[in-house]
Order: structure tokens, then C-alpha cells, then sequence
């Protein structure tokens, strides 16, 4: 098991690149061999069943799941059914830049176990992928390519660290959680929570606290910023426009909370140069 191949990122990378590469796979009858490799990979199935067995552990991969691979990661992939059209697109990104951008939304430094567990993208961050990612792939190296790229990994982030750890709660509250991850949801914030699942404020919090140690009031807040930060990544909105599109009730009470959260203002937010 010690003489397996790790791959450096620099044996992919073109000239002159700033860190990141893009490529697709389509199986054929010869399946990647166990691998590991240097740097961090993300990749997400796009059409098609896979299975990842990833440092030993067999995972059957669905259209829109998604992992996230840390340097040392040994793995293969497979596919499930040669008889169905399958394809997963993976992008690798150097550790310096992973955690450079990791570090500025969340104050991490990459070493968080919740980044390495599997999870399924939401329908309208998979199909932003999917455009941003086929854009990226017919102008690689392009600076524009490299640029979205990087909004890529910002989003699959966001998307990852928002979701909930599994604390072993009832199938009603995980269900509405993942329920919660859908914009228009979290934008009417906790009336459609209550809506959502029949229960009173009261009983809804109690198990909140009790299964994730959050309030419904923080979690719906928590949901808000995180694609707040998506579209200051990824868009040209101003960000009065994102206030109130994220559901915040005045640009100052956004403002603040954004700042407490990411320890900056949404506008320098937005400014900062990453790659």
C-alpha cells in the first residue's frame, strides 16, 4: 500500500497557471487504480452512478454529489453501470490557495473533518456548476477560467460547511434542514421553518439546541450570510441588492452581521484578491 503513485498538481498544470486545474472523467472500461495525491481535489458527478472508495471506504456517488479530497487522500473511482452515460468533473486546487480561501470564509486553516464527508449539492448551486465548470473548461488557462474557478471553490465551500453535522436527530428535523437550504425558503426565514414542519417555535428550538446546538433564528441567519458570501463571490450585485435579496431587513443589520460572521465587511469582502 506504501508504493502507490501521489500525484504533484504541478505535473498537470500548464505554464504560467495560478494553482488550479479542471479536467472531466468519462469511464471507460479501465478504471483509475488507488492514487493519492498533493494538493486538494473537489469533484462532482454530473451524470451517471460512480463509486469512490476513498482511504478504504466504498461510496456510491449520485448525479450532484459531491467530495472533497485533502492532500494524503487515497482513492479510486468506478464506474457503477457502463451502460449508462457517466461523467464527474473534478477540479484541483493548490493547498496554499484552498486554505487561503477556506481561511477567508470561515477563519480555518483547512483542517476540518466536516469538509472531508460526502454531500449533494442543491439544485441551483449544481446548476451554476455545471455552467460556470463547462465555461471554465473551454478557457482553461484563461484568466477569466482561473477566476471561475476560484468561484467554484468558494461555492462548493459555502454549500459544504452550511450543511449540518449528523447528531443522530429525528428524520423530521434532518428533513427540514436540508428543506431550509433552499433559497426561497431561507430567504421567509423561520414562519416557513414553523410552516415547513408543523411544530411549535417552542418544540422546534428545544430540539435545534438539543440535536445541533443552534437556534432555528441562527441557523436561518447562518444559511443567509453563507449565500450572501456566494453572490459577493460570484456576482456583480450590489450589495444593497443582496441585503434584501438574502432576506436581511435593512443594509445596516446585514452589514453587521456579515461582519461578525466573517470578520469583515461585505464590500472589502468582496475586494479581497485570492489568487
Amino acid at each position: 500500500m506504501d508504493d502507490i503513485p501521489v500525484y504533484s498538481l504541478k505535473s498537470y498544470l500548464p505554464t504560467d497557471t495560478e494553482g488550479f486545474y479542471i479536467s472531466d472523467f468519462i469511464p471507460t472500461e479501465t478504471e483509475t487504480t488507488l492514487h493519492g495525491h498533493s494538493f486538494y481535489e473537489f469533484y462532482i458527478v454530473v451524470r451517471g452512478q460512480f463509486e469512490d472508495i476513498c482511504n478504504g471506504v466504498k461510496t456510491v456517488l449520485n448525479p450532484k454529489s459531491a467530495h472533497i479530497l485533502c492532500p494524503g487522500d487515497r482513492h479510486e473511482l468506478r464506474c457503477s453501470d457502463f451502460n449508462t452515460p457517466a461523467l464527474l468533473r473534478n477540479i484541483a486546487v493548490d493547498p496554499v490557495i484552498f486554505g487561503q480561501r477556506l481561511s477567508a470564509l470561515t477563519g480555518e486553516n483547512g483542517k476540518n473533518k466536516k469538509l472531508t464527508e460526502y454531500f449533494t449539492l442543491r439544485d441551483e448551486t449544481f446548476a451554476d456548476f455545471l455552467v460556470k465548470s463547462e465555461s471554465a473548461l473551454l478557457q482553461y488557462p484563461s484568466r477569466t477560467s482561473l477566476f471561475l474557478l476560484g468561484n467554484l471553490l468558494d461555492s462548493v465551500l459555502i454549500e459544504r460547511l452550511a450543511l449540518p453535522d449528523d447528531t443522530g436527530a429525528p428524520p423530521w428535523l434532518k428533513k427540514l434542514l436540508l428543506q431550509m437550504r433552499e433559497t426561497d425558503n431561507f430567504v421567509e426565514g423561520l414562519p416557513k421553518m414553523l410552516s415547513l414542519c408543523g411544530r411549535s417555535q417552542e418544540y422546534l428550538t428545544r430540539c435545534m439546541q438539543k440535536y445541533y446546538h443552534i437556534t432555528p433564528n441562527d441557523f436561518v441567519q447562518r444559511l443567509r450570510l453563507n449565500y450572501a458570501a456566494q453572490l459577493l463571490r460570484t456576482s456583480r450585485e450590489s450589495v444593497l441588492s443582496i441585503t434584501y435579496r438574502c432576506g436581511f431587513s435593512t443594509p445596516s443589520y446585514f452589514c453587521n452581521a456579515f461582519r461578525q460572521r466573517f470578520g469583515t465587511s461585505p464590500a472589502k469582502f468582496r475586494e479581497r484578491k485570492l489568487f
